[in-house]
């Protein structure tokens, strides 16, 4: 409802107009989160997707403008899988080393 239809001041006991303004404030309070919960999901996938881009685009830059031939894994899922190796260091320790 857009409004409250009762008279002011509310008599002893008279809690419905009370009732309709608080559940009316819940559901605008609800209707915003969902609004920018969606709007910050949108956000930060489209930032995301762009990072990657950009990621992809300075290393083929980085390259000397050749395109990256070898098996790029795809991280522009909502959870990319890492895959490592290891390795030893100069010390003799072992490493796991992130594979791009």
């Amino acid at each position: 409802s857009s409004g409250i239809n009762a008279e002011w001041p509310l008599r002893p006991g008279d809690t419905s107009a009370v009732n309709d303004l608080a559940q009316s404030q819940i559901e605008q309070r609800q209707n915003c989160e969902v609004k920018w919960a969606s709007e910050i999901s949108h956000m930060m996938e489209s930032q995301r997707k762009n990072f990657y881009s950009w990621i992809m685009k300075t290393y083929e830059e980085s390259l000397g403008g050749k395109e990256y031939a070898g098996k790029i894994p795809d991280y522009s899922s909502p959870e990319p899988q890492s895959s490592t190796k290891k390795e030893k260091s100069p010390d003799g320790d072992s490493a796991l080393i992130p594979l791009l």
